[in-house]
């Protein structure tokens, strides 16, 4: 892959394109601005949903009445997102191509090791919540075992933990009876979604040193049509 330009000669040289002249690596650079600027075109502006994202993330967190499940709900489609899109060359493949799109993305942009315990946990924490905003996940149900598949967790709130997630003492054997303090795994939103908006920064950092990947199978269509909003110049 050739050098990318730098983010303010990038931004000159996009000015003259229409939004068909983009590259891949030029409509990334777009998707990835965490700030959600506007990024001027000959023929109009684009501007990226991840931008929205955190924006809204950063907005909803600090409130009283939308600071738990809304901000939470956005750093989990923060981190889809960008392990569904990007790999991150400078460091090994993560072994399963076919694992979700937050697992890549915690261990290619936020410094966790492949599917350990607490991106497993961290996964489940987004499958509760996404599936029917809950905050207890046993895994998938084996009808032919009657029993869940794991892994276990009861997540709780801990406002001053200092990292994402704090496993339990005592595992949890996913048996609702036998459910305690010791058992129950904590979290912090706060640090969950500082997580999620600096694992933008990391894939970020990877485009501008040319250690990106992008994996998409349609390309730049699939990214623009997904990802990015595109405003014609007749309509700006």
């Amino acid at each position: 892959m050739d050098s990318f330009p730098s983010p303010l000669c990038s931004r000159i040289i996009m000015q003259t394109k229409t939004l068909q002249q983009l590259t891949l690596q030029e409509l990334a650079s777009i998707h990835l601005d965490q700030y959600g600027h506007p990024h001027q075109l000959a023929d109009g502006w684009i501007q990226s949903g991840m931008g929205f994202l955190v924006t809204e993330i950063q907005q909803s967190l600090p409130r009283v009445y939308t600071g738990f499940f809304s901000p939470l709900y956005g750093a989990f489609a923060l981190l889809d997102q960008i392990g569904d899109i990007y790999k991150n060359t400078a460091m090994p493949d993560c072994g399963n191509d076919a694992a979700s799109g937050i697992k890549k993305a915690l261990y290619y942009f936020g410094g966790m090791d492949f599917d350990n315990d607490e991106v497993k946990a961290l996964y489940g924490l987004r499958n509760a919540l996404m599936h029917n905003g809950s905050l207890l996940y046993r895994g998938r149900f084996n009808k032919k075992t009657n029993t869940w598949d794991g892994p276990f967790h009861r997540f709780r709130w801990n406002k001053t933990l200092s990292k994402s997630i704090k496993l339990p003492i005592s595992p949890w054997d996913g048996v609702l009876d036998n459910l305690n303090s010791d058992c129950t795994t904590e979290i912090s939103v706060v640090k969950i979604c500082e997580l999620a908006i600096d694992s933008v920064a990391v894939a970020k950092k990877a485009l501008d040193n040319n250690t990106l990947s992008i994996s998409l199978q349609e390309g730049e269509k699939e990214l623009y049509y997904r990802y990015l909003h595109h405003q014609p110049s007749e309509q700006a």
